[in-house]
């Protein structure tokens, strides 16, 4: 019997705990537009797309008119024809497509939550913050046990040059590393400025440098890693197989991965374990996304045990001022991304009352 799913949609907006800044947006809502899967063998599943125009080109308005022209087209339709539609569209409209065959496929990554151990994830920073602010943030965080910490660049190079110089140091100090994410805002001369001022660090406490130049730059990317030995991480530019093969070819150090870029979890894992084995560092997370991709990017975790490095990024649940949908997941006062009794919490019953609920918003 060929396996059919039902599928619905929506949006819904949920406050932000508090404002989040990155180098072209500050965010102080989320909005899920979200999938809802019930198939024919009972599985239940979510998917959800939170637009983030900035970072690539998908804006809110692309995300909720895909997805509804998906939902329509693929309501009712087999589960691989599903699949098979949405990475077609994924090329186009990755977020809405990711949303649409992720929802389709959760109820069968729902058994990894009992494989999952609490992930190490980052902090995040601001390079516009003053050290003195900067050190009531990171001090206390230090003393309950984070070692990971991310400091968001690229709005005035000379004060990311100054927050580096004042924040690595006291981080090798104390055993802990950071990153430094440009969000594609750094020129090349503004990334090759950054590189040689963090390279004296070396792994003493720089993680590594994330996304320095605009995502269709490569030309410029080329350049600057050619030129440093200062670990680059591309994120924005990542999508495919083909990007990570182009990535390897200009000498990166590795790939952040995030599933609403990617169609699907099982491709999204296949993705990862390509970059691995062809040396890559592979970094997973979505520090702009609710509950429900974040669950997904967990189970991710859990299923590519080794193959991910730390810190996961998988935080953007934490930002809210309450879940969106599912309870259960944490991060700790540690700085461990984890999710409530594991082994023994009915999983697929969260996720099935969380789908009766928004459907019936």
């Amino acid at each position: 019997m060929t396996d059919t799913v039902r599928l619905d949609w929506g949006v819904s907006r949920r406050p932000l705990a508090k404002p989040y800044e990155l180098s072209f947006a500050t965010l102080t809502t989320f909005e899920s537009v979200w999938v809802a899967a019930r198939r024919s063998d009972g599985a239940v599943g979510l998917g959800e797309a939170v637009a983030l125009p900035g970072y690539g080109w998908e804006t809110a308005e692309d995300a909720r008119r895909v997805v509804g022209e998906l939902v329509e087209r693929l309501d009712g339709k087999p589960a691989a024809e599903i699949a098979a539609a949405c990475a077609d569209a994924s090329e186009a409209a990755p977020f809405a497509a990711s949303a649409v065959v992720s929802a389709v496929e959760l109820g069968d990554w729902l058994g990894r939550v009992a494989e999952g151990r609490p992930v190490p994830v980052n902090m995040a920073l601001a390079a516009t913050r003053t050290p003195e602010t900067l050190e009531g943030a990171i001090a206390p965080a230090l003393d309950a046990g984070r070692r990971y910490f991310k400091c968001k660049v690229g709005k005035d190079i000379e004060a990311d040059i100054a927050t580096a110089a004042w924040l690595l140091p006291r981080l090798a100090a104390a055993g802990a590393r950071c990153v430094f994410d440009a969000n594609q805002a750094h020129s090349l001369d503004e990334a090759r400025a950054f590189a040689r001022a963090v390279a004296p660090h070396g792994q003493d406490s720089l993680a590594w440098y994330e996304q320095p130049c605009d995502r269709r730059d490569w030309d410029a990317h080329a350049a600057l890693i050619g030129g440093t030995e200062t670990a680059v991480v591309l994120d924005e530019c990542i999508y495919t197989a083909a990007d990570i093969d182009r990535a390897r070819r200009i000498g990166a150090a590795g790939v952040k991965l995030k599933l609403f870029k990617h169609p699907g979890l099982a491709e999204t894992d296949r993705l990862a374990r390509y970059a691995k084995d062809l040396g890559l560092i592979v970094v997973m997370g979505n520090g702009v996304a609710t509950d429900i991709g974040n669950l997904a990017e967990y189970l991710l975790l859990a299923a590519g045990a080794g193959v991910y490095t730390h810190p996961a990024e998988s935080t953007g649940f934490a930002k809210l001022v309450e879940p969106f949908a599912l309870a259960g997941l944490a991060v700790t006062a540690d700085g461990r991304f984890r999710i409530d009794d594991p082994a023994g919490a009915d999983w697929g019953g969260r996720v099935r009352a969380a789908v009766e609920r928004l459907s019936a918003e």
